[in-house]
């Protein structure tokens, strides 16, 4: 923990940094996403897939563009206090969509033998580890998380595993072909604005968003 002073300027230049692939949208896509997710949603409680209450709680009567501002690793000195770059999706148009389609996911992953829920279970698993004097403990730190994941590929992983699960039925009236559209509804885009502008990043899920 720790505070980092520095200029409003400097701020700035390490904030491009972090977003120096992205570029800058002509048109902000908020109102059209909005609309799409309206759509997806009343066409879904017509069909009784919906109950009242929860069509009501995922249904965005208005909807802003994500925000983004830059946190300083304050625990990097060494590399001269880098920012990372942090986007608020709350009051997106996708935003309670995408938290519902990660409630129907989630118990799914959790079955994965090889999935740590947090850090608490990471540690009690690693007390019973034996590392043998050959072998070598490695953590990985991945470099540009959101534009490294291939979102198409990762819809499709999902669905396969949501087919396999006997209990998706009891837990929404959602059909895999409901859960596809709303997912790529969802991961299409990946836009946020800064200084005043909106800017894109090419080949990337939605920065911020739960479902990411």
């Amino acid at each position: 923990n720790g505070f980092v002073r520095m200029s409003s300027e400097l701020a700035r230049e390490k904030e491009m940094m972090e977003i120096q692939k992205s570029k800058v949208r002509a048109n902000d896509p908020t109102k059209v996403t909005l609309l799409k997710v309206q759509r997806e949603l009343r066409q879904l409680k017509k069909q009784k897939k919906l109950t009242d209450s929860l069509y009501e709680r995922l249904y965005p009567s208005d909807a802003t563009a994500p925000r983004m501002h830059g946190s300083v690793k304050a625990h990097k000195p060494e590399k001269n206090f880098p920012m990372r770059m942090i986007v608020s999706t709350i009051g997106t148009a996708c935003y309670n969509l995408a938290g519902y389609l990660v409630e129907l996911i989630q118990p799914v992953l959790d079955k994965n033998k090889t999935r740590l829920k947090n850090t608490t279970t990471f540690v009690e698993e690693a007390r019973e580890w034996h590392i043998d004097p050959s072998e070598v403990q490695v953590s990985y730190d991945v470099l540009n998380l959101y534009p490294s994941v291939p979102v198409r590929q990762s819809i499709q992983v999902l669905l396969e595993i949501l087919t396999n699960d006997k209990d998706l039925e009891r837990r929404s009236k959602l059909t895999l072909n409901d859960i596809e559209r709303a997912l790529h509804l969802c991961l299409s885009d990946s836009y946020f604005v800064w200084e005043n502008e909106i800017r894109e990043i090419d080949d990337s899920g939605p920065i911020g968003l739960s479902l990411m």
